[in-house]
């Protein structure tokens, strides 16, 4: 999904087109100081596909799937819960599609991450700024 506003190719009859994408959900963090209020907003919101995300604590590197495999659905909206993020996942993958080699023009390339050409060097710094150390505990190696 790109972000709201961003210009994207699309395939519209075969033509190859740009347009501005609209997005396909809105999520909102809920961790810090009003979890509560992001909790009854997400749930008043439930059918626009505006949903409360927490990233998940993990311990001895285990890894989630980025976004769960099981969609909320209107079941789930009485019994309110925030999507669980994995956030280790999302930080690998994010990590390995930097790597992606530039396609050449005109060729699509899977995952490879294009960026607005007004972001600076202290954005790419940041995003850039954490390391993946191996951790051992006991006879298990993982990333963290």
């Amino acid at each position: 999904m790109a972000a709201p506003g961003c210009l994207s190719k699309t395939r519209f009859g075969g033509v190859l087109t740009y347009g501005v994408l609209p997005p396909w959900w809105l999520s909102i963090d809920s961790g810090g100081h009003h979890t509560q209020k992001v909790y009854k907003f997400a749930k008043e919101q439930f059918g626009r596909r505006i949903w409360a995300i927490k990233g998940e604590s993990v311990q001895g590197g285990k890894r989630s799937p980025v976004w769960p495999t099981k969609k909320p659905s209107s079941r789930s909206k009485a019994s309110f819960k925030p999507i669980i993020i994995g956030v280790n996942t999302a930080k690998d993958t994010i990590r390995w599609c930097l790597h992606i080699e530039l396609p050449a023009p005109g060729e699509a390339s899977a995952s490879y991450m294009h960026f607005p050409a007004d972001h600076d060097l202290n954005y790419f710094s940041q995003l850039l700024a954490e390391r993946s150390v191996l951790k051992v505990s006991g006879s298990q190696r993982y990333h963290v």
